[in-house]
């Protein structure tokens, strides 16, 4: 019975095939198609070089240390204390990183959609 019940999402597509305008748009936008994947492999082409250029400039330069009075990566090695708890220093790489280019295209895309660039802005000045 689920699975009829399934099908009535399917019912709008009826009043596609009955509305000429409807019909127009949908035909449009399914000729739109190849167009949009020319538009997304030269995306994927910019994000590919400035990937590059920025794993040759920020690599492993991008992090902080999980005691906020040590700035340099070398610096990062022992124990602190940490809400009264003594707790080993690490060295912590964002999700947002140029440490190779997978990171990096992923970086720009989402530098590229404006989602979360202010953060990732800050870390670059920091490095």
């Amino acid at each position: 019975m689920r699975g009829f019940r399934a099908l009535r999402a399917l019912r709008p597509l009826r009043m596609i095939s009955k509305d000429e305008g409807m019909k127009t748009i949908v035909n449009s936008l399914l000729k739109a198609i190849p167009s949009l994947f020319n538009v997304a492999l030269i995306n994927i082409l910019f994000f590919v070089v400035f990937g590059i250029l920025g794993v040759q400039i920020f690599k492993g330069q991008i992090g902080y240390c999980n005691d906020e009075t040590i700035e340099l990566k070398i610096k990062c090695t022992g124990k602190f204390i940490l809400e009264g708890v003594k707790t080993d220093r690490e060295w912590i790489v964002p999700f947002n990183n140029f440490n190779n280019v997978m990171w990096s295209m992923i970086t720009f895309f989402e530098l590229a959609t404006l989602e979360g660039w202010p953060n990732t802005l800050l870390q670059i000045v920091d490095s």
